[in-house]
Parts: C-alpha cells; sequence; structure tokens
C-alpha cells in the first residue's frame, strides 16, 4: 500500500539568518533568542509498504498529481517483484545514461585512474551514445552500439577504443547491480592489421640525422623551446629511451657523470628509468671530443650545461607532453 504526504521541515533562524540545528542549540543555551519555524515541504513524498512488510520512502514532485501517479507505478513494481515477474535491476533500464556516467566516473577516479584515461573514456562513450541514440539504460543493445562504432569514420584500431570503452561501462553496470547481465558482452575488437592506417617504427640512422640537424637549424620557436633547444630534447630522447614523461621529471641532480659509462636518472609516475649517456657525452656533448665516424661536427655544439636547461624549463611549463617526436628506441 502506498500514500503520499509531505514533510514538516523545521527551520531555525537567529537574527533573521537560518542556522544549523546544533548551532540553535548553542545559541539557546547562551540565553540567545532563536526562533523555531516549521513548515511542509514542497515536495510530496510516497511511503510504501511492501510484500514482505518493509517500508520505504520515495520522493515524489511538487505536483500532486503526478505523485500519486508515481505511487501507482511503485506499489505495481512492488507487487511484480515479490511475485518474480520483474527483476530488480529493471527500475535502472528507465533512467537516463548520464546519471550513470557520472558515477562511472568517480568510480573510476576512485581507482586512480589519470584524468587523461577518465576524459577518453567518457568522450569515447558519449559520442557512440550519441551516435546509437541511446538516452536510457534500455537503450543499449549491441546491435545499435556495434552499428554505431561502424558508422565512425576513424581506423578500426580507434573503432576498438570506443568499443572497449563502452564495454567497460556495461560491465561496471552488471557488477554494480544496474543491469541484470552485460548487454555488449558479446561484442569484439576487429582485427586492425587490415585497416593499419599509422604504422610506428623506429627511426633509421638517416632519418635521426636529419631530424635533429633540422631541428637545429631551425628558426621556429614552438611552446617556447628554439630550434636548438629541440635538437637537444630530441638527441636526449633518441640515446637515452626516455619517454616525455621521463625527460620532463629530469632535475640538476639526474645526471651522474661519475659513473661508467655516465648515466641519466628520470623519476615519473611509476619508479625510476635509468638510461646509458655515454654515446651522448662521447659524440654529442662535450666540444673537442673525437666524434665517431659518420657523426657531423654539428652534433658538438649541444653542450651539457643547455641541454639541462632545456629539460628544467621543459618540465616547469610541463609542455614537453605535447612534444612526443616518436624517438622511442629501445632502453639502454
Amino acid at each position: 500500500m502506498a500514500y503520499i504526504f509531505k514533510k514538516v521541515i523545521t527551520r531555525w533562524l537567529y537574527q533573521g539568518e537560518r542556522v544549523t540545528a546544533a548551532k540553535a542549540k548553542r545559541l539557546i543555551k547562551q540565553g540567545k533568542p532563536v526562533e523555531k519555524v516549521q513548515e511542509q515541504s514542497r515536495k510530496w513524498y510516497i511511503r510504501l509498504r511492501l510484500p514482505n512488510g518493509q517500508v520505504k520512502e520515495y520522493p515524489g514532485y511538487t505536483d500532486k498529481k503526478a505523485t500519486l501517479a508515481y505511487a501507482a507505478d511503485l506499489e505495481k513494481d512492488a507487487e511484480r517483484l515479490a511475485a518474480g515477474v520483474i527483476h530488480p535491476t529493471d527500475k535502472f533500464l528507465r533512467e537516463g545514461v548520464e546519471k550513470h556516467l557520472d558515477d562511472f566516473q568517480k568510480d573510476l577516479e576512485g581507482r586512480g585512474r589519470s584524468q587523461k584515461h577518465i576524459r577518453l573514456t567518457l568522450t569515447r562513450i558519449r559520442k557512440t551514445f550519441s551516435l546509437a541514440n541511446v538516452l536510457t539504460l534500455g537503450d543499449i543493445r549491441p546491435q545499435v552500439i556495434r552499428d554505431a562504432i561502424l558508422s565512425l569514420d576513424v581506423s578500426t584500431e580507434t573503432k576498438n577504443h570506443h568499443l572497449v570503452a563502452c564495454k567497460a561501462f556495461s560491465r561496471w553496470l552488471m557488477k554494480h547491480g544496474r543491469l541484470p547481465d552485460d548487454p555488449l558482452v558479446g561484442l569484439s575488437r576487429w582485427n586492425a592489421e587490415v585497416d593499419r592506417r599509422v604504422r610506428r617504427r623506429v627511426l633509421t640512422g638517416e632519418e635521426l640525422r636529419r631530424l635533429i640537424l633540422t631541428a637545429e637549424q631551425s628558426q621556429r620557436t614552438f611552446r617556447g623551446l628554439t630550434g636548438r633547444d629541440r635538437a637537444a630534447l630530441y638527441l636526449l630522447a633518441s640515446y637515452s629511451g626516455f619517454r616525455a614523461s621521463e625527460l620532463a621529471s629530469l632535475t640538476r641532480g639526474a645526471l651522474n657523470l661519475e659513473a661508467d659509462p655516465p648515466t641519466v636518472t628520470a623519476v615519473f609516475s611509476r619508479g625510476s628509468v635509468h638510461g646509458s649517456v655515454h654515446d651522448v657525452k662521447a659524440n654529442r656533448i662535450f666540444p673537442g671530443e673525437k666524434a665517431s665516424p659518420g657523426v657531423p661536427s654539428w652534433c658538438n655544439a649541444v653542450l651539457l650545461g643547455h641541454l639541462l636547461e632545456v629539460c628544467l624549463r621543459f618540465a616547469e611549463a610541463k609542455s614537453l607532453t605535447n612534444l612526443r617526436p616518436k624517438l622511442r628506441q629501445n632502453r639502454m
């Protein structure tokens, strides 16, 4: 049986301003005048007695007729649930996806996922749901999600990223009792090798030489870095194998020139990485050293002090993460 009612709300006023009940209690003990005001809530509430005897309350609406209709639906759902006609998660099927996406985002943040990962995941889910016209949880169906992703004018690998994001959300809905099962469990990723639009590879020696030489001679300043700055960073990245985030973590104490060979230590979120810089020292940084065969003389112009200053300025400005020269090689 369900019936509707309005709650009695108690407000405490001191000198015309609203205060909490705890503060009002303290003021009363101090002998100060506190006004107690009781009024009915603007919103209606529903009190429902379930078939098992349990009593639950649900917030309704400010409109009485709408609240009565909602109470009738809740009463019918309770009877059907007791009879085993509907599943407990069916009540979520009519709810909008945005509310659950907000909860999904909070769960990802609580599990320590990076902001970049969270932003990409939610963006891909929302884009797919928009194309598939998914407004409620009940609209999440494998065929419409599959067709929406296939309609994207992107590579197969990028389509797989959208699919993985949507499957992670549907799996989360099932694990948290918001869906009876995972509707996307049957979807699998496509073969990205048949539509590989970008093939990454290590630069050849000649390509690396041309890249550093071109950067060294460039008159353009990019994100506050001159061509000579960029050449220094490309040089260190190629010989140490450090990624952009690792280069951005370098400090003045990162270089150990007393070691044999000299090493540089990059500290980043997952730990410390050591790289050997003996090739950089012998052939690139210190002027006056005898260069290896085939190494052009312009490499000797990049001084160690300048290289450190560039890395430090990168770390301070945090602009290095936007410069990814694709020089990733095996770590030495």
